[in-house]
């Protein structure tokens, strides 16, 4: 079951992305006109935050407090419907506090 499962999420990857190189073949890239140099500053800004991001959730718990996968997983599924419905960053607050629980 879970082989067939995982097969299923991989066709549904592959057609996704099939529809998106034809949507960007047909219409161009976004980033055509774009400064190549500012466009590799906002990614390594943008690494730079995730990384930033990893470092500040390892401060937050103890080496033996740590949680677990499955808890991660439903902190990230709670923040991400939580910020659709709140402004800002609740998400992260939302996060914090499922994990906590």
């Amino acid at each position: 079951m879970k082989r067939l499962l995982n097969i299923a999420f991989v066709l549904a990857a592959l057609c996704v992305a099939a529809l998106v190189a034809r949507h960007f073949a047909h219409s161009g890239w976004p980033l055509h006109h774009a400064n190549p140099w500012l466009v590799g500053l906002a990614a390594l800004a943008m690494l730079a935050a995730y990384a930033a991001k990893a470092w500040g959730w390892q401060r937050l718990f103890h080496t033996g407090q740590r949680p677990a996968v499955l808890t991660l997983a439903a902190a990230g599924g709670a923040a991400s419907v939580g910020g659709i419905a709140l402004p800002g960053r609740f998400d992260e607050v939302i996060r914090v506090a499922v994990v906590r629980r």
